[in-house]
């Protein structure tokens, strides 16, 4: 029979209830709230939108003006590489390039803070229950080689995923201000090109 103390218990218990309330409760219904204030309100269409209106639409409308002026006649044919690789064209496309990557990385740091919301959320969970059979392990009393190495595995793999789980929660909160930047980059592009 498996005996535990009464301030072994304790310890326990405020264990769990801090990592509830630092990490599990907070990333329960982030993801929902990430997908509300992000997806929902529109913040992620408005930068795209911002991106496009600044920067891709007029680098098009730009390329395009030009080999509408190079052609003689309208019904023949253009090489559209040696038309697009022509001086004036080229900053355009950079430009261009630019703004795509721009727009992606916006998507792209919006999956990732969702997925590491969730990620962290589970690691948490998977932290508790390794401390909660650590510690019962631990007051078990069954001896030997192989019981040993079981409580030294969970020993380490509960130590392992409370580091995990602690740079989880600091990258997450690097990612997030990385999009709320690259968000307000968004704005403040059509906020000086329109």
């Amino acid at each position: 029979m498996i005996h535990l103390e009464t301030h072994v218990l304790g310890a326990l218990g405020a264990w769990a209830l801090l990592v509830v309330e630092l990490v599990v409760r907070p990333f329960m219904d982030r993801d929902e709230e990430l997908e509300v204030s992000y997806v929902e309100d529109g913040r992620l269409a408005e930068a795209e939108s911002r991106i496009e209106a600044s920067r891709v639409f007029p680098a098009l409308a730009d390329i395009y003006g030009f080999a509408r002026d190079r052609m003689d006649d309208k019904r023949e044919r253009v090489d559209i590489v040696a038309l697009l690789a022509e001086a004036p064209n080229v900053p355009r496309l950079f430009e261009l390039e630019a703004a795509i990557r721009s727009k992606r990385r916006v998507a792209t740091l919006y999956k990732r803070v969702k997925s590491l919301s969730r990620i962290t959320f589970y690691t948490a969970l998977i932290h508790l229950v390794l401390v909660g059979v650590t510690v019962l392990l631990e007051a078990d009393p069954v001896r030997g080689w192989v019981a040993g190495y079981v409580r030294t595995a969970f020993i380490v793999a509960a130590v392992t995923s409370l580091c995990g789980m602690l740079g989880l929660v600091t990258c997450f909160k690097v990612l997030r201000g990385r999009l709320g930047d690259a968000l307000s980059a968004a704005g403040e592009m059509s906020g000086t090109d329109a």
